[in-house]
């Protein structure tokens, strides 16, 4: 299975001023901070659309707000 990815944008919030990006894999969520992928449990709401506030987003997305220093 290859990753699936979430950048958080909220209403009225542009995708490139986000704080958060995670990546999903395998039961498995992980946030981008502090320049390596960490574990990040607490996001299993989005896979139930609790939290609506998370976009999917494709690997080439993320890695640009990654290299832009967004993050």
């Amino acid at each position: 299975m290859e990753y699936k990815y979430y950048v958080y944008a909220p209403i009225e919030l542009d995708r490139k001023s986000t704080s958060c990006v995670l990546r999903y894999k395998d039961g498995k969520f992980e946030k981008y901070k502090d320049d390596a992928w960490i574990d990040a449990v607490e996001f299993f709401s989005i896979l139930i659309g609790e939290n609506d506030n998370f976009n999917e987003a494709t690997e080439d997305e993320i890695n640009e707000l990654i290299k832009s220093g967004i993050l």
